[in-house]
């Protein structure tokens, strides 16, 4: 899939590109967003000749994979670890009804609601625990400054025995997806990794934690890991 991405976020998978490479190629089963290319468009506005021959216009924009290409889901979690603006639901609105079940909730609605998720099954043979992906893909995020990075969360509509068949015809589909405790097959993994720490984000921080300490995303990265 195509998105188009801030400049900042462009030149910050520029400057860890080396690295990411070598964290994807050491760990084949990593939850990491699959970045397959990267571009940035410039033209001139025909219609605004100015002196130097019109205003340039740049957009940046990455080919990554989709995590719900294969699979479909229904509700779903995008879950950073804060608090603050992060809930979804209002009213009467529950994770299944009352919303556009396409939009993503939030932390607060699955403190809500799901509290906890218990993984019994993992459909990719042969995968490493669960924790020790986690820990190898948060070291890698934290290494390279980065923050705001979301682990999302999808309940698939196809069956357990659905998802079975698939993996066999294509094993590599199974990476991320896991069966829990109530018979619920769920599909996981981190995405928008390319936001830096930098001096603007270590502003906010100095300003916003004064009043929300670190309930809120823009901590240090050690912190947010």
């Amino acid at each position: 899939m195509l998105k188009s991405i801030a400049a900042r976020e462009f030149y910050k998978l520029q400057a860890i590109l080396a690295d990411y490479v070598d964290h994807i190629s050491r760990n084949p089963d990593t939850l990491m967003t699959k970045f397959f290319g990267m571009y940035m468009l410039e033209w001139k506005n025909p219609d605004d000749q100015g002196c130097f021959g019109g205003k340039t216009t740049r957009i940046h924009i990455i080919v990554m994979d989709n995590l719900f290409k294969v699979f479909d889901a229904g509700i779903r979690f995008d879950l950073k670890g804060s608090f603050i603006n992060r809930t979804r639901l209002t009213g009467d609105q529950t994770i299944y009804t009352g919303r556009d079940i396409n939009v993503s909730l939030k932390d607060n609605d699955f403190r809500a609601h799901m509290q906890t998720i218990k993984f019994v099954e993992c459909f990719k043979p042969n995968m490493p625990p669960l924790h020790e992906i986690l820990e190898s893909d948060v070291e890698f995020l934290t290494r390279n400054n980065l923050i705001d990075y979301s682990f999302l969360l999808g309940e698939l509509k196809q069956t357990a025995d659905e998802v079975r068949e698939c993996v066999k015809e294509d094993i590599n589909s199974g990476r991320g997806i896991y069966l829990d405790s109530m018979n619920r097959v769920w599909l996981c993994g981190f995405i928008d990794p390319l936001n830096d720490y930098d001096y603007t984000k270590k502003f906010e921080y100095c300003v916003k934690g004064l009043k929300h300490g670190t309930r809120m995303s823009c901590v240090p990265p050690a912190i947010y890991s």
